[in-house]
């Protein structure tokens, strides 16, 4: 990806820079052009995560995109669970760390009769391989982690008060 494909990307998220509880009036903090360059430079995935988890839209290639690259690394690292299987579990996962904040410790999390649904499979099929179905959304949310930090570090270092 180079570097003008990212900015368009970014560009057409729609992001929101108007600080809405100044009062009326002013100029935005941050322009979308710099969002845009604080992202650049970024992994694909890392790009794709901003893209989804941050941007205004239902940015569903984005959604496909990371799915098929965490389904990869969970087939690889657990084969015994059937590919559509992880895809839900992957897509729940995702969504799921939208609804918290990643230092969050009191996660609830999806109910288990969401997860059966989403991974097709039954509820004794859940129990038996919820070791390894727990192992696969650690996973997931550590590479999560990853992407967060690296998108942290890129914006902290090009956003900055002047």
């Amino acid at each position: 990806m180079n570097q003008h494909s990212a900015l368009e990307k970014i560009g057409r998220a729609g992001l929101k820079t108007v600080r809405f509880d100044t009062g009326v009036g002013g100029i935005p903090e941050y322009t979308q052009m710099d969002f845009a360059h604080a992202l650049t430079g970024l992994s694909k995935e890392a790009t794709a995560w901003a893209m989804y988890a941050y941007s205004n839209t239902e940015d569903e290639k984005s959604l496909s995109f990371l799915t098929s690259r965490l389904a990869k690394i969970i087939a690889r690292k657990f084969p015994e669970l059937p590919p559509k299987s992880i895809v839900g579990l992957v897509k729940v996962t995702l969504r799921e760390c939208l609804m918290y904040a990643p230092e969050d410790t009191k996660r609830k999390g999806c109910s288990v009769t969401l997860r059966c649904t989403v991974m097709n499979i039954s509820r004794d099929t859940y129990y038996r391989k919820s070791t390894i179905i727990r192992s696969a959304v650690d996973m997931v949310m550590q590479v999560i982690r990853c992407w967060e930090k690296q998108i942290g570090e890129r914006v902290g270092d090009k956003l900055t008060y002047s």
